[in-house]
């Protein structure tokens, strides 16, 4: 998710031979459902291919990617912030132990706090104004969202973790055009995982 002037080149070597690796064992996979097709993804996207031909399998492999990165990291990182978060917050954790139809706030306030994506790059395809800035067209601009979430025109105190207060905007799933379409399945995933059972003993 890193933008490509914070990767180093050893790291991309390391990037693209991963890259290829999973490109490889899609490739693979595909054959495979095809003849013996499953109750998944994969197996509903090759008979796509086969049946109306809309899907060429280089886009089979690139949806596969996308939706590995896009909905399995992401939410991954996500519940990981969750239990980091409750674990360095004992008073919020013993909040929701108490009461766990809290946990929809807490996931809120976690991806406001400690968003899984922590800033996105853009090009500006015309000259536009924001702020007192101009950016011509061409240019481009790192978004911090981490940053945005704790901005204090969105309520006070933005630097601490807190759900049992008001939720907070945020746009760690985007915003507008931009919105992520899987925030409802990451929401969830979230929501599920929060350790909010009480502890044993």
């Amino acid at each position: 998710m890193d933008p490509g002037f914070l990767i180093t080149p050893e790291d991309r070597v390391t990037m693209r031979a991963a890259r290829d690796s999973f490109h490889e064992y899609l490739g693979a996979l595909i054959p495979k459902r095809r003849h013996e097709p499953g109750d998944d993804l994969v197996s509903a996207l090759v008979h796509v291919h086969d049946e109306d031909g809309t899907l060429t399998e280089h886009e089979i492999i690139i949806t596969c990617r996308l939706l590995l990165i896009a909905g399995h990291e992401t939410t991954r990182s996500l519940i990981g912030g969750s239990v980091l978060a409750l674990l360095s917050h004992p008073a919020q954790l013993a909040a929701l132990r108490a009461d766990p139809d809290l946990v929809e706030r807490c996931v809120e306030e976690v991806l406001r706090y400690d968003p899984p994506i922590q800033l996105l790059a853009r090009s500006a395809l015309e000259d536009t104004t924001v702020g007192d800035t101009t950016v011509p067209a061409g240019a481009r601009a790192l978004m911090l969202l981490s940053a945005a979430n704790r901005d204090e025109a969105l309520g006070e105190d933005p630097e601490v973790f807190d759900f049992v207060r008001p939720a907070r905007r945020h746009l760690s799933f985007g915003h507008g055009i931009h919105f992520c379409l899987g925030a409802p399945l990451g929401r969830a995933e979230a929501a599920t995982c929060c350790p909010s059972s009480p502890s044993p003993g």
